[in-house]
């Protein structure tokens, strides 16, 4: 313990080291109020603190209380099952959302293709990168999995299923193979990582045309290897938003998990089956609950989790700060010395270098995370195997992400994002002004930088703090004795502080273009 929070001190020392910086991402310069350090020591500081009272008040014997049923105000309630209005009123809204869903998806591959070639006066580049992929995440993690019910190509997938296959549960043509895992969706994560970060996909036309490569992916894989293991080993983005969605105040439970035995998933945890795409689909509205839960109870409840997954969410977390951090004075000096020490990059010298760099911070990050874990495996007296708690802790770090996400992209939805009005009216650029937008004009100053900075601060620091609280429960559940369960954390509360520090310095740095 002593050696622990000697090393915390250091780090916290290192942090008085002075330099001004200011806060990016809203096209101003914003200088802190107080120099950065100072910030850091603070989120450091709130971050300890909270580890130390969550030690003190969370304990052994009272965590079965946050998952007992008589807390859950809806118990009796199930949403679901009702008739009449309700029910009526649900499948109308279920039914609008997926229309919605391939309207757009169609909309966005069409006028990415025959539109205006002008990322600013084209459709496809704004909805797909800011309502969707960045927008979308929120919902999830704020209302729950909203993409199973939205998601375009499972939706397109599905019609074409009913209508010529002559019957709903098809046998796939092959099985799929369990010793793959959800490895395909980490593979193919990545490579949208790259497509986002470092190819150029602001081109309408090439994002069109990479819509279509993927739809033909996926589809491929649904009719070779079925639906529900398509979605739920190979398609990284029913994959991401599912992770995110662990994190929101909804779950969906099926009551009589007899026939979950059979699914292929392993669905059943704690003698539960919570959220599982295949045993919703399966089982009638009368088995199935819809019930409300604290934010973040999801990611304490889920505990099926296999490397595949642990790494995903690992690269998930590398990709998001990789992309901060390739904005950064810092990173261009890198990319200046290693252009200066080495001539092996070709012509596209840049996206070279920063193909190398997104490949290796996921396997820092991942190398990181073992380090600690390994920690871990040490103070609790190697009384389980360190494999074991590597995948157990992972879903501890999707607050983090969840906080930095919303940190680095709050200036994309909040001001970019404006972008959208106008382009439901005009999705080609051509003109048109179909529902009266297209003459809306983007306010730049409905947030400022200032405001920006302690939002993110704010989002930064809580997302850590309720990290240590889930990392804290899973410890507490996996450990069975609370001396032992806390000692396990010292280097987790490393963790924390460290990234805490790090996402907070990115953030504070200044966007240049590399």
């Amino acid at each position: 313990m002593n050696k622990i929070f000697l090393s915390l001190i250091f780090s916290l020392t290192i942090l008085f080291i002075p330099y001004r910086v200011s806060a990016h991402g809203f096209g101003e310069r914003y200088d802190l109020p107080i120099p950065l350090n100072y910030f850091l020591i603070g989120s450091s500081l709130t971050i300890i603190i909270s580890f130390i009272l969550i030690g003190i008040f969370i304990k052994q014997k009272n965590i079965a209380n946050l998952f007992h049923e008589n807390l859950d105000p809806y118990k009796k309630q199930n949403f679901l099952s009702r008739k009449l209005a309700f029910n009526k009123f649900s499948k109308i809204l279920i039914n609008l959302l997926k229309t919605v869903s391939v309207i757009l998806f169609l909309l966005t591959i069409i006028s990415g293709s025959i539109g205006n070639q002008d990322p600013y006066k084209n459709f496809s580049v704004t909805f797909v990168w800011i309502i969707w992929w960045v927008g979308l995440g929120y919902i999830n993690a704020i209302i729950g999995d909203v993409w199973n019910i939205i998601n375009p190509w499972k939706i397109i997938f599905e019609f074409f299923e009913n209508n010529f296959k002559h019957s709903k549960n098809y046998y796939p043509i092959y099985k799929y193979p369990k010793k793959l895992d959800a490895w395909p969706s980490v593979i193919l994560f990545l490579l949208f990582a790259w497509f986002e970060n470092i190819f150029d996909t602001s081109t309408p036309y090439k994002l069109s045309n990479l819509i279509i490569i993927y739809s033909i992916i996926t589809w491929t894989g649904m009719i070779l290897y079925g639906k529900y293991a398509w979605i739920e080993y190979a398609d990284p983005f029913s994959k991401f938003f599912k992770i995110m969605s662990k994190f929101s105040i909804t779950e969906i439970k099926i009551l009589d998990t007899n026939n979950c035995k059979l699914c292929e998933f392993n669905c059943i945890e704690n003698n539960e089956c919570i959220d599982c795409y295949s045993c919703q689909e399966t089982s009638s509205k009368k088995n199935k609950r819809l019930k409300f839960r604290f934010p973040g109870m999801g990611l304490i409840k889920t505990q099926n989790i296999t490397m595949a997954t642990s790494i995903f969410v690992l690269c998930q977390l590398a990709t998001v700060s990789f992309d901060g951090i390739v904005e950064t004075p810092f990173w261009v000096t890198i990319q200046i010395h290693i252009f200066s020490a080495v001539s092996v990059f070709g012509p596209n010298t840049v996206a070279n270098i920063n193909t190398l760099g997104l490949i290796l911070f996921p396997i820092v990050f991942i190398m990181l995370y073992g380090i600690f874990i390994w920690y871990i495996y040490i103070y609790s007296g190697k009384s389980l195997d360190a494999i074991y708690i590597f995948k157990k802790f992972t879903l501890s770090l999707i607050p983090i992400a969840l906080a930095y996400h919303f940190a680095h992209y709050l200036s994309y939805i909040l001001i970019q994002g404006q972008y959208i009005i106008p382009l439901l009216s005009d999705p080609f650029g051509n003109g048109l002004n179909i529902i009266g937008t297209a003459n809306n004009t983007i306010n730049i100053s409905i947030i400022n930088a200032k405001i920006a900075w302690f939002i993110s601060l704010i989002s930064i620091i809580s997302g850590h703090i309720i990290s240590i609280f889930v990392a804290h429960i899973i410890a507490l559940k996996i450990f069975k004795n609370q001396n032992i369960a806390i000692r396990s954390q010292y280097p987790m509360l490393f963790l924390m502080v460290f990234y805490t520090a790090l996402s907070l310095w990115i953030i504070a740095q200044p966007i240049v273009e590399s």
